[in-house]
């Protein structure tokens, strides 16, 4: 077994919950993102019945009522399960870059899974968003 197996793996911290998935169509709905969307013609994905066109957006109640009939919590640990299986494989690559930069790798990672907005995003120093739920 190489030195690098035995090094503890950076911890991924996993957030995921209705009211996560309400933040992330918040910040896909506000009027600068909704315009900038329509404008280059970019779909975020929406609860059912949701268009980004919408003139007349839900408030937060009808939003949460919205998402609550699709979340199904078994889809975003499946998601979890998928990512924790490839994590040893990605740290490696991890270790490389931060090696080769001469970068500190973070202890952790956040990571926010939702079934909502336009995909993928990185917040610097160690925050995720993955978009699709189930992977």
């Amino acid at each position: 077994m190489s030195i690098e197996n035995l090094e503890k793996l950076p911890e991924l911290i996993f957030e995921y919950s209705p009211q996560k998935d309400l933040e992330e169509i918040k910040a896909t709905l506000k009027p600068e993102k909704r315009e900038f969307y329509i404008k280059n013609k970019y779909s975020p994905k929406l609860p059912k019945g949701l268009k980004i066109e919408n003139q007349n957006m839900p408030s937060e109640e009808e939003l949460l009522t919205l998402i609550n009939k699709e979340f199904d919590e078994k889809n975003y640990e499946e998601a979890k399960r998928k990512i924790l299986e490839i994590w040893p494989e990605v740290v490696s690559n991890l270790r490389q870059f931060f090696s080769e930069t001469g970068y500190t790798m973070p202890d952790n990672y956040e990571i926010r899974l939702t079934n909502y907005g336009v995909g993928g995003k990185f917040y610097p120093p160690n925050s995720f968003l993955n978009q699709k739920v189930p992977l």
